[in-house]
């Protein structure tokens, strides 16, 4: 996490000697880069979410969730085409935002705890949630969580998903990494996903 009231400083490393291209000011506890790279996209203290054009540090968008909310960013991620964006709260909430409207779409409430991971399946259809304790998937459809993963501590490091949309990896404090396995979503069905999706099929150690 980086230092509170630090600014963001932008780096070229394409030139002979690495040189700053942008600085933003901001009090920022997550980020993260749209697909195509052309947005920086910072979570806020207060809820805010804002984007910034790496560049030159000029503000693209500001998302702004309920009028009444205010909860620390906690994490921050966008789909495989850049098409939605995620942020993930403090206060346990999930939004779901339109890159190309710049409107929100979904919240996801109801997850245990500040959201410190996000990570979309490759179909963009759900999305896993990591939290103290456990990992939530849920549908974006529907807006239903379909499933609860329970993690060997309570700080969760890292989250993923697999670019098949089969596996859900994720690092705990302890230093175990978990891997649950499930059967591929049907892009074809529009029956809503069974909480018996994933299931735990490996748990590695750290020494």
């Amino acid at each position: 996490m980086r230092e509170r009231n630090k600014p963001i400083q932008i780096f070229d490393l394409t030139l002979p000697e690495p040189s700053i291209v942008s600085t933003i000011d901001c009090t920022c506890f997550a980020f993260g880069f749209s697909p195509d790279e052309n947005a920086l996209t910072l979570a806020l203290q207060g809820g805010e979410i804002r984007s910034h054009r790496p560049s030159d540090g000029e503000l693209i968008h500001t998302y702004k969730p309920w009028e009444s909310f205010w909860s620390w960013g906690f994490s921050i991620a966008y789909n495989a085409d850049g098409r939605l964006l995620a942020s993930g709260h403090e206060s346990g909430t999930v939004f779901i935002w339109d890159n190309a409207t710049h409107k929100q779409i979904a919240a996801l409430v109801g997850n245990r705890g500040a959201v410190r991971q996000l990570a979309f399946f490759p179909d963009s259809k759900r999305v896993a949630v990591g939290c103290d304790h456990e990992v939530r998937i849920w549908n974006l459809q529907t807006q239903q969580e379909l499933s609860k993963l329970p993690l060997s501590s309570p700080r969760l490091f890292s989250l993923d998903v697999s670019s098949d949309g089969h596996h859900v990896l994720a690092l705990s404090e302890d230093g175990c990494l978990t891997i649950w396995t499930g059967a591929p979503y049907d892009e074809s069905s529009n029956e809503t996903l069974s909480g018996e999706l994933l299931q735990p099929s490996t748990m590695y150690n750290r020494p």
